[in-house]
């Protein structure tokens, strides 16, 4: 899907790839609140590479969007998590 997508070459197109997406819901799902909560306290041990892993919110996965619809970010089209992070704090 992703290939098929950047193949039609339209400019400023990106695949975003979060990971577990962090925020508040309006529906309780057991066993996300417990992957989101193992998460949390793992993230200290995700660095280099496993960074892409670490929980996400979602204001930030906005906010990156809305700075890559509005601005010149030179990125890949393939965006993982922690670049999404790095955008959407700007």
């Amino acid at each position: 899907m992703e290939q098929a997508v950047l193949s039609e070459n339209i400019e400023q197109t990106y695949i975003l790839r979060p990971s577990i997406i962090g925020g508040n819901r309006t529906e309780s799902r057991m066993l996300e609140k417990l992957g989101i909560a193992i998460f949390k306290s793992i993230a200290i041990l995700l660095v280099g590479t496993l960074r892409k892993y670490r929980l996400i919110e979602a204001a930030v996965i906005s906010r990156a969007m809305h700075n890559l619809a509005n601005n010149k970010i030179r990125v890949g089209h393939r965006i993982e998590s922690n670049e999404i992070e790095r955008i959407g704090c700007n």
